[in-house]
């Protein structure tokens, strides 16, 4: 799907659609991109027929459409942009651009896609990663993400930890995730927990402190501090501005 170590989207998980058979769809997305550069990926349009670019409106999916799904919406997908080009022979595509640089290891999100006869939401979750898709990197990257999700709240669990439960040394945990992601293993793990606090905060009612605790940290104000190193912004103000 991509080349020269450009990463390779995980397919579609879901699909929500409002309409009739044969109505505008969206397809499968493919990324140009990898971590740490603007997001660059196209998502298939089908079956537009005679629509014109002013008809069919994309945009991310509200926070109630996020919430009815089950999807956390990051803040990190406020600055995702949309562009509608169609081939004006019933197809077309998606330009979904940032212009800073993807810093998570993981992006879910939920488009919604407007036409004057219908209207469609599609989740789509990516890997902005060095990998090409269906290869052992990738299921390599998937169970690692399955060791995080087991052992995110614990403090204990650090870099030996998640070597341990993935069956590796960790020397080799180091080379293995410096080839896919361009990270050591303690900063998988504090990117992991930083995610996934930040989908507590906008998905639930917890306190910080509650999360804090929940992503695996034993002191809240250092759960504050690195929360506020990585999306440069406070817990309380992350929450308040979703």
């Amino acid at each position: 799907m991509i080349r020269n170590k450009l990463a390779a989207a995980i397919a579609a998980i879901g699909a929500l659609q409002a309409g009739v058979v044969g109505a505008l769809g969206m397809g499968d997305l493919t990324l140009n991109s990898a971590l740490n550069q603007p997001l660059d990926a196209e998502i298939r349009l089908n079956n537009t027929k005679d629509l014109d670019r002013t008809q069919v409106l994309i945009k991310m999916a509200s926070p109630t459409d996020f919430d009815n799904a089950g999807v956390s919406l990051d803040y990190s997908l406020t600055t995702v942009k949309f562009n509608v080009i169609l081939d004006g022979d019933g197809g077309g595509i998606i330009k979904v651009t940032t212009r800073e640089p993807i810093i998570e290891p993981y992006l879910n999100f939920l488009v919604e896609t407007r036409w004057p006869t219908g209207r469609m939401l599609r989740e789509y979750t990516v890997l902005p990663s060095s990998i090409q898709e269906n290869t052992p990197e990738k299921e390599f990257l998937k169970k690692a993400a399955e060791a995080l999700e087991e052992n995110v709240e614990d403090p204990a669990f650090k870099a030996g930890e998640f070597a341990a439960s993935l069956h590796m040394s960790l020397r080799s945990l180091q080379r293995k995730l410096k080839a896919v992601a361009d990270r050591t293993p303690q900063n998988f793990i504090n990117e992991f927990r930083m995610m996934r606090a930040a989908e507590l905060l906008t998905g639930t009612s917890y306190s910080v402190t509650d999360i804090a605790f929940k992503v695996g940290f034993e002191e809240p104000t250092n759960f504050s501090r690195t929360f506020r190193k990585h999306y440069e912004i406070s817990p309380s103000k992350y929450r308040s501005e979703r």
